[in-house]
């Protein structure tokens, strides 16, 4: 083999080494951009998902009852609409063991309940009557409709 044919080998050579670690970078750098396009439609399903879960938010009431002492033995019992948007149809049970008196009074919950609207941020009180016979932790059971499917109904702790 004479010196050009070896120099051209060589040369040839050396361009197919550069060649091939070219193809080996832009198959590594393409394996990457799929991962990055995966990890991005990974984003934006989670962020269609928040936004999805933001907009159901502002179509929810969240009704919350609780009672407040107003003097030395006198309490209201005072149901709040802390959510973004109106509750309809609000109604509120207490619940007692037997043996115990709820506090409520039926005429008084009569004129009030149910609720036909408790606007966000809306809240409305009732005088309860706080008997000896009366528990010092009893639950209250409140149900309502808003902009979701169906009744929603929540539980919460009332105490004395």
């Amino acid at each position: 083999m004479t010196e050009h044919e070896l120099l051209s080998l060589l040369v040839s050579l050396v361009a197919a080494v550069i060649a091939l670690v070219s193809l080996y970078r832009t198959h590594r750098l393409s394996l990457r951009q799929l991962q990055l396009s995966e990890k991005q439609a990974q984003l934006a399903q989670f962020q269609h998902h928040l936004l999805t879960q933001a907009e159901e938010a502002k179509r929810r009431a969240d009704v919350r009852v609780r009672l407040v002492k107003t003097g030395s033995n006198n309490y209201r019992l005072v149901i709040d609409n802390i959510g973004p948007a109106p509750a309809k149809d609000v109604v509120v049970d207490v619940i007692v063991d037997d043996g115990f008196q709820s506090p409520l009074i039926p005429s008084e919950m009569d004129k009030l309940l149910p609720i036909p609207q408790l606007l966000a941020n809306e809240q409305l009180s009732v005088t309860v009557a706080v008997t000896l016979s009366t528990p010092s932790q009893m639950v209250a059971k409140v149900a309502w409709a808003d902009g979701r499917e169906g009744r929603q109904t929540q539980f919460c702790q009332l105490s004395l």
